[in-house]
């Protein structure tokens, strides 16, 4: 059972946003709707067991979170409904990193920066919670695989996201307070929900 204001002890979240694995899927969707690619060709850029790397003429994309920077404080609310919750809000900022390889790689990555300024391209990742901030420019970084250079380019994509967590705070039914004068008298108040 979880633990309320009422109750003591640390406060576990009874209700959290999506996560990074959720929020990595919209991505890699957006990737994969607006350059084309198959959706097996655009990977996540770490994975436990990495799959082998396709075919040096082929295109795909790696992509994945590389920085994660929090927005000034956190807001907390108090939602006094029912028995009363904190809702606490956070706002981010990500940082992904989308690299493309393959002999169109430019022409990909260039698909992927324009394509991201059309709205309606946008509409699935701000339902998910990310907010489109910024496109990088394009960075030609070839690399190196068992001797044989395969072209690919970088394309950093910023986004914005707001998280909100609620913990049970609940609602203050009654507290005791105590008053002290300069003149050394002290009086105790209490004070009552109705």
């Amino acid at each position: 059972m979880t633990n309320t204001s009422a109750t003591g002890g640390y406060l576990a979240p009874v209700s959290s946003p999506s996560g990074f694995n959720a929020l990595n899927d919209l991505v890699r969707a957006a990737i994969v709707g607006i350059t084309g690619l198959d959706g097996r060709m655009v990977r996540p850029r770490w994975q436990p067991t990495p799959p082998p790397s396709p075919a040096q003429d082929a295109n795909w994309c790696a992509v994945g979170i590389t920085a994660r920077q929090r927005l000034g404080e956190p807001a907390i609310v108090h939602d006094p409904s029912d028995d009363g919750a904190d809702v606490v809000l956070t706002w981010h900022r990500l940082t992904y990193l989308a690299s493309f390889y393959g002999p169109v790689a430019d022409d990909l990555a260039d698909r992927l920066e324009v394509g991201l300024g059309v709205e309606q391209n946008r509409a699935d990742l701000r339902a998910g919670g990310l907010a489109l901030s910024e496109v990088g420019d394009p960075v030609v970084a070839p690399e190196l695989v068992n001797t044989t250079w395969v072209r690919r380019v970088d394309l950093e994509l910023i986004f914005e996201r707001e998280e909100s967590r609620t913990y049970p705070v609940r609602n203050l039914a009654q507290a005791q307070a105590g008053i002290r004068a300069d003149i050394g008298q002290t009086r105790t108040i209490t004070i009552k929900e109705d």
